[in-house]
Order: structure tokens, then sequence, then C-alpha cells
């Protein structure tokens, strides 16, 4: 009795495969190719010769783990362009989050008095006197007092907000360059222009929510506070990623021109 091409192609395979995969990559090339061989078989090709034809169409074993190995590798990195889009964005809230905090410091003692009453939690007498004793030449009303002290004050959660911004941005940096140093850009999955794309979204409905609320605050005589910088900071943001992400489309224009000229 002649061998079994088929069985004998599955066997090369399934050794060149990783075993963690193998059960399914066999399962699915051992179906596509009695498929392929009863098909021969009918149209009058005899069985050796239907195998035979059959692994031609499907390629090589080492075309096979090829193909393989490139989907596991641009899975891959489509899961860590995915995660570094998340870190970026995350970095970059907390940043906003922080420049927010500063510029509420500016207005609050430029502008003063209400500022930010519509924002910040409202103390009785006593908290407003022991929160005012902390920062005796800082703290000019209970608002201000409000805003700078306690562990729950609004200057506090920027603050914190805008550090760990800093670590991230900066472990960023060190993670961007790592990958510089192993060409990692070389097998980089997302467009250009996804992260800008993002970014404007996410930023685009803050300013849109906080400018809402904002109007919603001053409308009742309160002081719009950080909600009104919160808004600036991601209008500018948004501005920021706008013109990146128009030139990311133009980049791709040109290089499609390019190509479509060559």
């Amino acid at each position: 009795m002649s061998a079994d091409l088929i069985e004998q192609y599955l066997a090369r395979l399934r050794a060149s495969l990783p075993a963690r995969d193998a059960d399914r990559i066999m399962a699915e090339a051992e179906d596509h190719l009695r498929e392929t061989e009863r098909a021969g078989v009918e149209v009058g090709l005899t069985e050796l010769e239907a195998q035979a034809a059959a692994i031609s169409a499907f390629g090589s074993v080492t075309a096979v783990v090829r193909a393989h190995r490139a989907r596991h590798l641009r899975s891959a990195a489509l899961a860590g362009d995915l995660a570094t889009a998340t870190w970026k964005l995350g970095w970059l809230i907390l940043l906003a989050a922080g420049l927010t905090g500063l510029l509420d410091v500016i207005m609050e003692f430029a502008v003063g008095g209400d500022f930010l009453t519509g924002l910040v939690p409202r103390l009785t007498a006593a908290q407003c006197r022991h929160v005012m004793s902390q920062y005796p030449y800082a703290a000019g009303n209970c608002s201000q007092a409000s805003f700078l002290g306690g562990p729950h004050g609004l200057l506090t959660a920027c603050t914190i907000a805008g550090l760990v911004g800093v670590l991230l941005f900066l472990a960023y940096l060190a993670m961007r360059d790592l990958q510089r140093s192993r060409g990692r850009a070389a097998w980089q999955v997302l467009p250009a222009g996804f992260f800008p794309a993002v970014a404007v979204s996410a930023f685009g409905l803050l300013a849109a929510g906080l400018s809402w609320r904002t109007g919603v605050i001053a409308a009742d005589g309160d002081g719009p506070g950080g909600l009104m910088t919160g808004a600036l900071v991601a209008i500018a943001v948004a501005v920021f990623y706008t013109l990146r992400l128009r030139r990311a489309q133009l980049a791709a224009q040109s290089a499609r021109a390019g190509a479509g000229a060559g």
C-alpha cells in the first residue's frame, strides 16, 4: 500500500510547530488538505496525485511555519501597540490634570475670591480656621484654604496626578528608547495616525464635558474653577493632536501616491 503523502506532510509540520499552537494548526491543515484531496479525486486524479496537488496548493512546511510565526508576531505587536497607546493616554491625562491644578493655583490667587467655589468642598468655620492656620501666607480666604489643604484637597489631587503622570512619562520615554535600540519600530502594527485620533477623541469629549459642567456651575453663581481650566487644557491637547493627526494623514497620502507612481 502506498504511503499517505498528507500524513507524512502533517508529521513534518507538527515537528516544526510550537507545541502551544500545534493542535489547532494541525487540525486546520488536515481538514483543508483532505478536502482538497477529495476534490482532486472527484475530478479524476489518483489518490497520490490528489494528495500531491493538495500539498502543493497548501504550501511547503517551511512556508506554513513562517506564515504562522508572522501572524503570531503581528498579534503580539498589536497587543503591545495597544498597551503602549493606553499607557501614553494615561500619562497625558494625568499630566493634563497636574497642569490644570497649576493653572488653578495661579487663577485662584490672581482672581481670588470665588474662582473655585463650585468645585472645592465647603468647610465649616472651624475647618477653615484650621486649614488657614496651616497656610498663613497662602490661604487668604476659605476657598483658597479648601483648595490647598487636606488629603482630599483639589491641589493635593492635582499634584499627585501630575507627579504620577511625570513618572509614567519618564518610564514611557525609557521604554521607547529601549524599543528603538532593539529595532521595535520595524514591526509596529498600528498606523501613525492611530494615537492622535484616540487623543483627539478622548480630549475632545473631555473638553466638551468639562465645558458643559462649567456652564452649569457658572449659571448657579459659583466659581467654575478647575472645570474651566481643565476644559482649556483639554482643548489645547485636542488641538495639538488634531495637527498631529493631519500630518500623519498627509504623510500616508504622500506614501500612497509615491507607491502608485512607482
